[in-house]
């Protein structure tokens, strides 16, 4: 990713190197010696996911059981009809726990929220 010398000279090299580390820019250092990594690429991104981490944990403590049950089969990829039928549940009454597990989760499409269980370190469980 190419860098406009004027944003980084206006930003500072180090924040402007952290800002597009932690969004994946792909970028590196310059400065940096070329064996030792560097701190403007490592540093931010693991506070990032730590306060993340943080998050997304206390929205999974507000899922009742049963909602925990369907995020971990709908982020296993399987369809309502799929999951009502795992649940013994009507497919109507999975899609309202699916809709409240959005809601709680905070999450606008079911790619999101799978990010969101990768990000809080679940494993998809089915016991």
């Amino acid at each position: 990713m190419s860098l406009s010398n004027s944003w980084m000279k206006r930003v500072g090299a180090p924040l402007a190197l952290a800002t597009l580390a932690a969004c994946g820019g792909g970028v590196s250092n310059p400065d940096a010696n070329p064996g030792e990594k560097d701190p403007a690429r490592t540093a931010l991104p693991r506070a990032l996911t730590s306060a993340e981490r943080d998050v997304l944990s206390a929205r999974l403590a507000m899922l009742t059981s049963r909602e925990r049950e369907v995020l971990d089969l709908v982020v296993a990829g399987m369809l309502n009809k799929q999951i009502a039928v795992e649940l013994g549940a009507a497919e109507k009454t999975i899609k309202v726990h699916r809709g409240r597990v959005m809601k709680k989760m905070e999450a606008d499409s079911v790619a999101e929220l799978v990010r969101m269980t990768q990000k809080a370190s679940l494993g998809v469980s089915h016991a």
